[in-house]
């Protein structure tokens, strides 16, 4: 059976190895599908992963997440994207190509170099907006732009066609990038 958050962060915080095979155990999965949908690439997410273990063990002490698992998969997803990012001259059309040319109309929260806008205030402003669309279009959302999960299987999930998730993430676009005009967030 495996361990609890707590119990996991706190033999990282005693700097005990265990935590780590714990952590592996627990949130693997998770971590690898994560990485492979950001990255299109199966070598490049089994590295981002054991990159997000070396992460955790560097980082846990100090920080203390109150959520372990938010914490990895943010980890991870960071980690991913930068692997993307590396990789983007060399191969095109994969992985978070098409979340990228998506979210080209609106802000990137995780993109500090907004002029006229902090990372912290559209972070923010991003939370918000997420927090007030409905279940299932929060749902839709969150698999597409932070899961990285292609439309198909998000339709899938849905019971829906592809076509009808590609417009209604359109149409939440359209609504985020409204909602940050109106609150005077540069995009």
């Amino acid at each position: 059976m495996p361990l609890d958050d707590e119990a996991i962060i706190g033999l990282l915080l005693a700097r005990d190895e265990r935590g780590l095979e714990a952590l592996n155990e627990k949130y693997r999965a998770a971590c690898t599908s994560l990485a492979r949908d950001v990255t299109g690439s199966a070598m490049d997410a089994e590295e981002c992963v054991n990159d997000t273990w070396l992460r955790v063990w560097n980082t846990i002490p100090p920080e203390h997440p109150q959520s372990l698992k938010h914490y990895v998969l943010r980890i991870t997803r960071n980690l991913s994207l930068d692997k993307w990012r590396e990789g983007r001259a060399d191969k095109r059309g994969g992985g978070a190509d098409s979340l990228s040319d998506e979210l080209d109309e609106c802000a990137d929260p995780s993109d500090g170099d907004l002029p006229g806008t902090d990372a912290r205030e559209l972070r923010e402003a991003m939370e918000q907006f997420v927090a007030g669309l409905d279940r299932e279009e929060r749902a839709m959302f969150v698999l597409r732009y932070w899961h990285g999960k292609p439309v198909a299987d998000i339709a899938r999930a849905f019971g829906m066609l592809p076509n009808t998730v590609t417009v209604r993430l359109k149409r939440t676009r359209a609504k985020l990038r409204a909602y940050l005009t109106e609150r005077g967030i540069q995009i």
